[in-house]
């Protein structure tokens, strides 16, 4: 299963990678997915906790960063039940002005044809387009008036 979701963000393109690179500040401004993290910035190898809430009790995942290029690309993996999570952020720049921020989560391995079935796309679709719009919030505010 893939999902793929773009959100155009009102600001530059530092102001958007701050609001997602600092992962222990995603609990003051996300509430679709919850991360759990005690250092302070991305980078390579980081591992954290990351929370999806898909029905009444969450689930937990043990993430590990992949890759980053400051400004360009993130991603981050994980397992758990025989899923292969693998979630990848892509950001463009436009005009030095706002920014389109590109997210890509793939889910395969043999849990998906046991759990996979269970698991709604659309939920999943949902809580996407939640985080991104909740990044976009954060990182317009972290702007100023005069990005939006």
């Amino acid at each position: 299963m893939t999902i793929i979701q773009s959100i155009m963000i009102n600001a530059d393109m530092e102001s958007v990678w701050e609001a997602f690179a600092d992962l222990p500040k995603w609990k003051g401004w996300c509430r679709a997915v919850g991360v759990s993290s005690r250092d302070g910035s991305i980078r390579k190898g980081l591992r954290f906790r990351l929370r999806l809430r898909l029905f009444w009790v969450p689930l937990r995942f043990k993430t590990v960063v992949e890759e980053v290029s400051v400004h360009d690309r993130v991603v981050w993996s994980a397992r758990k039940l025989g899923i292969r999570a693998r979630h990848e952020f892509l950001f463009t720049s436009i005009d030095g002005c706002k920014v389109i921020l590109t997210s890509r989560e793939t889910f395969r391995g043999f849990g998906m044809k046991i759990i996979g079935p269970l698991v709604p796309k659309k939920r999943l679709k949902k809580l996407t387009r939640r985080m991104l719009e909740e990044l976009k919030r954060a990182a317009e505010r972290r702007a100023g008036p005069d990005a939006t």
